[in-house]
């Protein structure tokens, strides 16, 4: 669930703030924010370090110069840009990290998502899907082609953060989320339109069948493709 708490860190002997959980990892992903920086919100009983309630990197290393980025030196100047190359807003992630900042934002569809943040969930999932296969296979005797309990609970569980940390990454490339969503529109329209369509010709569900194929495919290739572009170096609609 997004954290809607407002945020206050020290600088010196000043507070400042208030401001947004994903305000105050912009911060962190641009340096000003360091592991050792008291930070306070609501219910906490006293200042903390930054570290004990947001994920870190674990090595700092010199941001690339603005040939690397493909910028002019006076452009890049004006860009965001964190020590790893990308937007301040959507920094890179290990394989860890993008776990926990998935599952942290669960139900969180606003904001972005770098390549390393979606891709290292994916293959989480993934390794969760083959570990619960084999243990479902050698626990209730479920074949390996077919859903046992403990995978499909990993399913259920896993399938919100994975929707909305696709959604959070087509924000990264500056495209609405609605490329995700338009296809459970479009699925859904498919099944109320076949339930329709029973009395129809074999021809016609045949014809109608294969454009639907043609369409799902075309999505498919677009949206690995913006899966894989690299993020906007600059704030966008989505932040």
């Amino acid at each position: 669930m997004a954290d809607m708490r407002s945020w206050f860190y020290a600088e010196g002997q000043q507070n400042v703030g208030p401001m947004g959980h994903h305000q105050l990892e912009a911060l962190i992903a641009s340096g000003r924010i360091s592991r050792t920086t008291l930070v306070w919100t609501e219910g906490m009983a006293n200042w903390e370090q930054a570290e004990r309630h947001f994920v870190f990197a674990s090595a700092a290393t010199p941001p690339p110069l603005p040939g690397a980025l493909g910028l002019d030196t006076s452009e890049a100047l004006d860009k965001p840009i964190g020590i790893d190359g990308l937007y301040v807003g959507s920094p890179s992630r290990s394989f860890g990290q993008a776990i926990s900042v998935c599952m942290r934002k669960y139900f969180t569809f606003a904001g972005r998502a770098s390549r390393s943040e979606y891709w290292f969930f994916i293959l989480f999932t993934v390794l969760v899907g083959m570990a619960t296969t084999v243990l479902d296979a050698t626990v209730f005797g479920t074949a390996l082609d077919d859903y046992g309990p403990t995978n499909s609970l990993a399913y259920f569980v896993l399938f919100i953060p994975t929707l909305s940390a696709g959604w959070r990454r087509l924000h990264d490339t500056d495209r609405s989320g609605w490329w995700i969503g338009g296809f459970w529109v479009f699925l859904i329209a498919a099944i109320a339109m076949f339930a329709f369509m029973s009395d129809a010709s074999g021809f016609a569900m045949g014809t109608m069948m294969v454009l639907m194929a043609i369409a799902f495919l075309v999505w498919m290739v677009l949206v690995l493709v913006f899966f894989c572009t690299k993020g906007y170096l600059q704030p966008n609609r989505y932040g």
